[in-house]
C-alpha cells in the first residue's frame, strides 16, 4: 500500500441569539446553501457538520428543506452531525445543571430532527479546561475537537499531531482530536493545489494518519471575499475536484468512522487554553501589545513558528477582568440560573435522563436562562462580540425573562415585594447591593461611586444599563496609523486574522476613553471652565473625589418601594464666596435610591457644605442609559424624554428644581471580520446644577426616571 492521508474536514456554522433576521438570511444565501450545494455534488466527499441552536431554530422555520437535505446526508452516511451546547455557551464558565441541560437540549433535538444520536460535541470558541472531560462523559459524548496549539503548548510535537488523542478527568475518558491551524489558515485562502501538497507532507505507508480541519462554516461565503473566491472563482469546486482526483491517497471521512478504525495515538492531558488568537484577544492593552510584538520578534527567527507554540496568552475568563460589562453579565447569569433552579418544583428532573422539562412554563423559562448563555456578547476578538448593543439586548432580555417567570415561582403574590441583599455581586472583595422586585432590579456599588450599574425592567425585560464604557483596545493604534496612510490595495483574499480595513472614515477622532464605568447617579464636580465635548471626551478637570470614592450605605424596604441610601464625605475644589483662591473644601453627599412598585426609579439629594464659608459649586449627576437605536430627545426646564426606535419604550427624566441638560451620544471604535466601526452604545444624559451654598448649607434635589412603553 502506498502513502496514504485521512483528512477529516468539519465546518461549525453559528449565528447568535438576536442576531438580525437579515444575517441569518445572507449567510445562508452566500454561506451555508451553497457550501451544501457544492458538497453534495461528490458523493465520496464525507464531512462532519455543527449547527448552533438559534441557527438551527431559523433553518427549520424559513429552510426546512436545507434540514431535510443534511438529515438525508447523515442517512447515506456522507455526514456526521455533531452536538453541543444549544445556545453555543462557553461551557467552561456555565453552573454544571446548565452545562448539561444544554447539551442534553441539543441531543434531543439531533435525534428528533436529522435523526441521528451525535457522538461529539463541538466546543464553543475550542475554550478548553481540565475539568471538562467528566462533563461531557456525564452527557454520553466520546470525543471534542480542539486547537493545535493545546497539544503542542502541552509539550506534544507538530509531527505527531494526527488522528486522536485520550484524555479523562477523575476516570471519565474523552478523545480529543487536534485541528490543524495550518490547514484553518490555508483552507480557503491557498490553491487548492498548496493544500493538497500539504496533505502529501503528512501521508505514510500506515492509511491511519489523518488530519482535522473543522472551522467555522461562514468562511465558505460569508467572511469579506469569500463568497466571489469560494463560489465564483469555484475554490471549493474546484478543493473538492481536487479531493476527488487524489481519492487514491486522500481519503475522507466522518469523526466517529475514523475513530471505529483507527486507535487512539495516546494519552494527553491539555492545559487551559483555546486557539492562539484568543490568548492575545483576552489580555488588557499593555500585555496585549507586548505579547503582539514578542510574536512578532519570535516568528522571525530561525525555527520561529516552532518556537511560537510555547507563547501563551490568557485565558478565556480573563474577558470578565478586561471588560467589567461582561463579567456583570457572567455574574447576572449566575445569579439568574440560581434563582431558576431553586425555583424548580422538581430540580432534580433536569440532572436526570434526558432533562426535558415536564411542562411547557418550565421549558419556557429554562430556554429563556440557557438562550442567555450565548457566548457571543460575553468577550470581544475579531468579531465585534461583547462591542455589539443588539447582542447584549437580546442575552440580557432571555435573562430577564427567565428571571421574571423564576420569580413569580417563588413569589406567591401579585403584591409588591422586594428583596434586598448586600453581596459581592461582581466578585471583586467590595460589598454591593441588589434590591430586586416582581417589577424590576437596581444594583448598587457603594465602593464605586455609589452609582447604580444595573436597572432592570422585568416587565419590559431590559436592562437600561446594558452599556458599554470606552476602553482602549491595542487595535486602536492601527487607526491612528491608518489615518496617516492608506492602506494599500489588493485582490488576494486574506482571512479576518489579517485584514482589518476602517469602514468609516475619521474613526481616529473619536477614540475616547473613560476613566470611569458609565452607571446612574453618580456625583460630578465640574471646574466652571467645563464644557460639554470635553466632559464627552472624558479630558476634564473633576473637581470632587466622588466618582470614585466610596459611599457609606444602608438600605430598607416600605409596602411601595425599596430603597438604598448612600453618604460620603468627601472633598471638592470650589471657590469660596469671598476669596479668589480655591478650596479643597468639605462637602457632604447623601444620596437615596428608590426601586418604586412600577419598577422606575428615583434620586433624593442632599448636599451639603460643611466648612465655615460660602462655596461656588458646579454639580451634575450622570445618567447612562442604554438605547437600542436614540430617536429623538425632548428636553424641558424640568423633564427630559427620548424614545428608543428600535425598542418600544420612551425614557423620561424629570427633576425638581429645575436643572441645565447635556447629553451625549457614548459611542465605541471596535473591530468587526468586516473591519474597523463605529457603534452607537447609548446616551449619557447629564442634568446640573449651579449653586452658592452658605456655610453648613443643603442644597436638595430629586431626579425621577421612568420607562413606558410606548
Amino acid at each position: 500500500m502506498g502513502n496514504q492521508i485521512t483528512f477529516l474536514l468539519g465546518v461549525h456554522n453559528h449565528q447568535p441569539v438576536g442576531n438580525f433576521g437579515s444575517v441569518f438570511q445572507m449567510a445562508f444565501d452566500k454561506s451555508y446553501r451553497p457550501f451544501l450545494d457544492v458538497a453534495r455534488r461528490f458523493p465520496n466527499l464525507k464531512f462532519s457538520y455543527h449547527t448552533t441552536g438559534p441557527l438551527w431554530d431559523w433553518l427549520l422555520e424559513n429552510q426546512p428543506a436545507y434540514c431535510d437535505e443534511l438529515k438525508g446526508l447523515v442517512r447515506e452516511g456522507r455526514a456526521e452531525v455533531l452536538t453541543g451546547g444549544y445556545y453555543e455557551p462557553i461551557l467552561t464558565v456555565l453552573p454544571d445543571d446548565d452545562q448539561q441541560g444544554q447539551i442534553r437540549k441539543m441531543n434531543r433535538f439531533l435525534k428528533e430532527t436529522i435523526g441521528t444520536t451525535p457522538q461529539g460535541l463541538w466546543l464553543a470558541e475550542r475554550v478548553w479546561e481540565p475539568h471538562l472531560p467528566k462533563a461531557l462523559a456525564r452527557a454520553g459524548i466520546r470525543y471534542t475537537l480542539l486547537d493545535s496549539a493545546h497539544f503542542l503548548s502541552a509539550g506534544c510535537r507538530e509531527a505527531d499531531l494526527t488522528g486522536y488523542f485520550m484524555t479523562e478527568n477523575e476516570g471519565h475518558p474523552l478523545a480529543v482530536f487536534p485541528i490543524s491551524q495550518k490547514l484553518r489558515y490555508m483552507i480557503p485562502f491557498r490553491d487548492p493545489e498548496e493544500v493538497v501538497a500539504e496533505f502529501g507532507r503528512w501521508a505514510d505507508d500506515t492509511g491511519e494518519r489523518a488530519l482535522v480541519m473543522f472551522d467555522d462554516g461562514e468562511k465558505f461565503g460569508l467572511w469579506p471575499g469569500t463568497n466571489d473566491l469560494c463560489y465564483k472563482r469555484r475554490w471549493l469546486e474546484r478543493f473538492f475536484e481536487a479531493l476527488s482526483a487524489n481519492s487514491s491517497w486522500i481519503k475522507t471521512e466522518t469523526l466517529s468512522e475514523y475513530m471505529a478504525r483507527v486507535p487512539a495515538r495516546g494519552r494527553v492531558y491539555l492545559p487551559t487554553g483555546s486557539y492562539h488568537e484568543m490568548g492575545e484577544w483576552t489580555l488588557p492593552v499593555h500585555a496585549a501589545e507586548t505579547f503582539h510584538r514578542l510574536s512578532e520578534l519570535i516568528k522571525r527567527q530561525p525555527g520561529g513558528e516552532d518556537l511560537l507554540t510555547y507563547l501563551r496568552g490568557g485565558m478565556w475568563r480573563n474577558f470578565l477582568t478586561k471588560y467589567p460589562e461582561s463579567n456583570n453579565l457572567h455574574k447576572k447569569m449566575l445569579q439568574v440560573s440560581e434563582k431558576v433552579h431553586r425555583s424548580l418544583v422538581k430540580p432534580h428532573s433536569l440532572k436526570t435522563g434526558e432533562g426535558v422539562p415536564a411542562d411547557p412554563a418550565t421549558r419556557e423559562m429554562m430556554d429563556a436562562l440557557w438562550g442567555g448563555q450565548c457566548n457571543c456578547p460575553y468577550w470581544h476578538g475579531v468579531f465585534g462580540g461583547l462591542y455589539l448593543p443588539h447582542l447584549r439586548h437580546a442575552v440580557y432580555e432571555r435573562l430577564l425573562r427567565a428571571e421574571r417567570l423564576a420569580d413569580r415561582r417563588l413569589h406567591d403574590s401579585d403584591a409588591f415585594w422586594a428583596d434586598l441583599q448586600v453581596k459581592d455581586f461582581d466578585m471583586d472583595g467590595h460589598p454591593e447591593i441588589l434590591a430586586q422586585s416582581g417589577a424590576g432590579n437596581i444594583y448598587c456599588a457603594p465602593s464605586q461611586g455609589g452609582g447604580i450599574f444595573e436597572w432592570d425592567r422585568k416587565d419590559l425585560e431590559i436592562n437600561f444599563l446594558d452599556i458599554l464604557s470606552r476602553h482602549p483596545e491595542a487595535y486602536h493604534s492601527q487607526i491612528r496609523e491608518a489615518s496617516q496612510k492608506k492602506q494599500e490595495k489588493s485582490d488576494q483574499v486574506r482571512t479576518i486574522h489579517d485584514r482589518m480595513p476602517a469602514k468609516q472614515e475619521g474613526l481616529e477622532q473619536i477614540l475616547f476613553y473613560d476613566w470611569h464605568r458609565r452607571a446612574l447617579f453618580l456625583d460630578h464636580f465640574l471646574h466652571s471652565s467645563v464644557g460639554l465635548d470635553a466632559f464627552k471626551k472624558a479630558q476634564y478637570g473633576e473637581q470632587g473625589d466622588f466618582v470614585l470614592g466610596s459611599y457609606d450605605y444602608k438600605y430598607g424596604k416600605t409596602r411601595k418601594d425599596a430603597w438604598i441610601q448612600l453618604s460620603r464625605e468627601g472633598h471638592v475644589w470650589a471657590k469660596p464666596v469671598h476669596s479668589s483662591n480655591d478650596l479643597w473644601a468639605r462637602i457632604h453627599v447623601e444620596k437615596t435610591l428608590y426601586l418604586q412598585e412600577d419598577g422606575n426609579i428615583s434620586a433624593d439629594y442632599r448636599i451639603t457644605n460643611k466648612e465655615d464659608q460660602g462655596l461656588e459649586m458646579w454639580f451634575s449627576v450622570e445618567l447612562a442609559l442604554s438605547f437600542a437605536d436614540k430617536g429623538e430627545e425632548t428636553v424641558l426646564e424640568d423633564r427630559w424624554e427620548c424614545p428608543d426606535r428600535a425598542r418600544p419604550v420612551v425614557v423620561r427624566c424629570q427633576c425638581d428644581p429645575v436643572s441645565q441638560w447635556w447629553s451625549f451620544p457614548l459611542e465605541t471604535v471596535s473591530q468587526s471580520e468586516e473591519g474597523f466601526e463605529k457603534t452607537f452604545q447609548g446616551l449619557v444624559l447629564l442634568p446640573h446644577w449651579r449653586m452658592t451654598l452658605n456655610p453648613k448649607q443643603t442644597f436638595e434635589l430629586s431626579i425621577r426616571l421612568s420607562a413606558d412603553k410606548k
